[in-house]
């Protein structure tokens, strides 16, 4: 660990409450040798040759972008043909539910909850846990507290943001990670709050189109035909209305797990001055300038960093 964080942080590891023995080691997981004969893309295949352990075609978890509790699997790998693929670790682990995470990232780890009948890769890095566990392990992960403590491992010089360059998030390192302990009444709120930010994730790719779960924005919604214009406001409107309720559900597992951990007073600034506030305590701001929104919001991603880090 860091050494220049307070003793507090390096004494947490040292206990045996961990994400390894609370919810079990992640593993590594199908390695294809070529992905090009391998795998394809979900809507490449029929769905009736798209199952579990006998079908064709099998979900596949390789990792990806940025993304927590909810990730859509686009991807499908050749379960025919999987004695042809170059390694098949863990295969235990398979078609079990589970939380998974890119293993190789420039952005921070971000954990997803990954459903039965799935497979997934060692840059899909998984936890199979019993499946009362699965939404809490994925709730603790993405806490700013498990950020905190993978950071004070993770070798780099860099801070994460875009364009920096890719670290690695070893299964040792976040299996090392430390857990809290939760009275059930907790375990059941973190579990509850878990879930829902999942469904309102999924909800978002019923009505949007490039999301494997599309079927209409107007039928996801339950709006009557109208113009386009007057749909997709409707729809604008409908999820910024979800992402407010996700920032309200992750901000409650955030300071139930910070309490649970004992994060508090300095130790608890320590963690802010290096991983941020939660974006709940960022004060409200009217909007002033209209039109310096507008330029700000069509601007590219990397570009909005550049700008916001040298205001």
């Amino acid at each position: 660990a860091a050494y220049w964080a307070a003793d507090f942080w390096r004494n947490k590891f040292s206990t045996k409450k961990n994400i390894t023995n609370s919810y079990g080691f992640p593993f590594v997981g199908f390695q294809t040798g070529s992905d090009e004969f391998f795998l394809r893309l979900a809507w490449e295949s029929p769905p009736s040759e798209i199952g579990g352990r006998t079908a064709q075609w099998v979900s596949f978890a390789k990792g990806g972008e940025y993304a927590q509790f909810f990730c859509d699997l686009h991807l499908l790998v050749n379960w025919k043909f999987r004695e042809l693929a170059r390694r098949t670790s863990n295969s235990d682990g398979y078609f079990q539910p589970g939380v998974t995470y890119t293993e190789r990232t420039t952005s921070n780890l971000s954990a997803r909850i990954l459903p039965p009948d799935c497979v997934f890769s060692p840059n899909g890095v998984t936890i199979v846990s019993s499946k009362s566990d699965v939404a809490d392990c994925a709730a603790v992960l993405n806490t700013r507290a498990s950020q905190f403590f993978i950071e004070l491992c993770v070798g780099g010089g860099d801070a994460v943001y875009s364009g920096s360059a890719a670290r690695h998030y070893g299964p040792r390192i976040v299996g090392r990670t430390p857990t809290p302990n939760l009275s059930s009444e907790d375990k059941e709120a973190v579990e509850r709050s878990s879930l829902r930010i999942w469904r309102l994730f999924q909800l978002h790719d019923a009505i949007a189109e490039p999301g494997r779960y599309f079927v209409s924005p107007f039928y996801a919604l339950g709006v009557p035909e109208a113009t386009v214009a007057l749909h997709s406001e409707v729809v604008q409107r409908f999820w910024e209305d979800r992402l407010l309720e996700i920032l309200e559900e992750h901000y409650s597992i955030d300071r139930l797990i910070t309490s649970a951990l004992g994060i508090r007073g300095a130790i608890e600034d320590e963690m802010i001055r290096e991983m941020g506030v939660h974006p709940k305590e960022l004060p409200d701001s009217n909007l002033q300038d209209k039109e310096a929104l507008s330029a700000d919001y069509v601007r590219a991603a990397d570009e909005l960093i550049d700008l916001i880090s040298q205001r």
